[in-house]
């Protein structure tokens, strides 16, 4: 099936993995043979991240729901008084079109993003940032823990769009200890 076609533009809710109860808000923007890259919205109305998701464990779609009908309200207030803070500055790439699994791992590692990650056969989740790509493994590093993951066991990736990134925390924190 392809999501991106039948819900182009549409802002949905997708509900995935073994349960009804785990869902994300956004927009479709991009998809391969496994995954689906969503825009996701937080609940305040905001473009918070993105959200790649594996196809096999996609539960159902929903389109126009109460939910949604009210997100898409807050939505369109966050973008008439958007915020001007580098903190809230939606990263800009182009969305790749194929493989968007390691495309997107190559993105997060150049932008210096922090990123979530969830491995098949686990709902422990691993956060930091990719501090080495190779071939079937990646680095992820979060203070003085490193983990190694092997890149065809990721399930889900999660990265924000906004002030989440390397430099930008350092920074602050070296503004805060002048």
């Amino acid at each position: 099936m392809n999501y991106l076609d039948l819900y182009k533009n549409e802002l949905v809710e997708i509900f995935y993995d073994d349960d009804f109860d785990t869902l994300d808000a956004g927009y479709i923007i991009g998809e391969d043979n496994e995954y689906l890259l969503l825009h996701f919205i937080n609940t305040r109305g905001l473009l918070d991240g993105y959200n790649l998701i594996y196809k096999a464990h996609i539960n159902c779609i929903k389109k126009r729901t109460q939910y949604l009908k009210e997100l898409a309200i807050l939505e369109k207030e966050m973008r008439k008084n958007e915020m001007k803070s580098a903190l809230y500055q939606a990263m800009k790439f182009e969305i790749p079109s194929d493989n968007l699994l390691i495309n997107l791992l190559n993105i997060i590692y150049k932008n210096k993003s922090i990123c979530k990650v969830i491995l098949f056969g686990q709902n422990d989740a691993f956060f930091g940032f990719i501090k080495a790509i190779y071939e079937k493994q990646i680095v992820m590093s979060y203070f003085d823990k490193e983990k190694m993951i092997e890149i065809k066991q990721i399930k889900y990736l999660y990265f924000d769009s906004s002030g989440q990134k390397a430099d930008f925390l350092v920074a602050n924190q070296k503004r805060k200890k002048q």
